[in-house]
């Protein structure tokens, strides 16, 4: 017959034996799954802060910050600002680089909204918005309903490339001026390691207390990284279930190969 107490045991050890299973399952998907999905990875597989976490964008909220932006979003941002009002700068203008490790990264976005909010909550100070990605710019098109003259296209790279004289264009928010990025040159990063680029980061030293620079992503152009003499530090734009612990590290590794302070991390997306 049968006997229950050995029927019991074999179905203790059974549910034993796959918990255990399971939970080895578990453990194993962690490791090799190396998609950010959240702060805690971040905070798990580097020695670097989390800024802010900005949450996905509804279907009717637009990527620029104003007032369809859902109050989640606008205290994402005022978190940022927060943070960065303790970023150490060498002098009285702080300058901050936006990067990515990959494309699609939400830096641009990231930059944009950052520059409006640091507008936005510092009413006293004067912020410059400046798109030097020249290899595919987003932050211009982002801001173009924020600017007075969006007619302006000269840019960063018609500076650069010429003798013409840096534009900053007036934006619907007082504090808040814009160099675009613009005529498309054939070799950006030949014009970011310039004199003429150290220059104009001199003039904005002298008239700006915050300058956010939206640069291209670090593992695909070597732009990001050329601007480490000319920047107090980076941000590095993270994207909730795109990001990935190996290209995230590629990137602080490669920015910390040529000295670049780096501030933290902003991980958006966020469900």
């Amino acid at each position: 017959g049968i006997n229950p107490k050995s029927t019991i045991r074999d179905g203790v050890i059974g549910f034993v034996i796959g918990g255990v299973l399971s939970a080895v399952g578990v453990f194993v998907y962690s490791l090799l799954d190396t998609k950010i999905r959240s702060k805690k990875k971040i905070v798990d597989s580097f020695n670097l802060p989390v800024l802010a976490e900005i949450p996905r964008t509804r279907a009717e909220e637009p990527k620029l910050l104003g007032p369809l932006s859902t109050p989640r979003t606008f205290e994402a941002y005022n978190t940022l600002c927060s943070n960065a009002r303790y970023f150490q700068a060498q002098g009285k203008c702080k300058k901050i680089a936006v990067t990515s490790a990959k494309s699609g990264e939400n830096k641009s976005t990231l930059a944009v909204n950052f520059a409006v909010s640091l507008a936005e909550n510092l009413r006293d100070k004067k912020i410059l918005l400046i798109d030097a990605d020249m290899r595919s710019s987003e932050a211009g098109s982002l801001i173009a309903e924020r600017l007075t003259d969006p007619d302006n296209t000269v840019g960063l790279a018609d500076y650069l490339t010429d003798n013409t004289a840096p534009t900053f264009n007036k934006t619907l928010i007082s504090n808040l001026s814009v160099i675009t990025v613009g005529a498309p040159s054939a070799n950006p990063a030949a014009l970011l390691c310039s004199e003429r680029f150290t220059a104009i980061m001199t003039v904005c030293e002298k008239d700006f207390d915050y300058v956010i620079i939206d640069t291209p992503p670090v593992n695909d152009y070597t732009d990001a990284q050329l601007l480490a003499s000319s920047v107090d530090g980076y941000i590095l734009s993270a994207k909730a279930k795109k990001s990935t612990v190996t290209s995230l590290d590629k990137a602080e590794d490669t920015l910390l190969t040529v000295g670049a302070n780096i501030f933290g991390v902003v991980l958006s997306d966020i469900k």
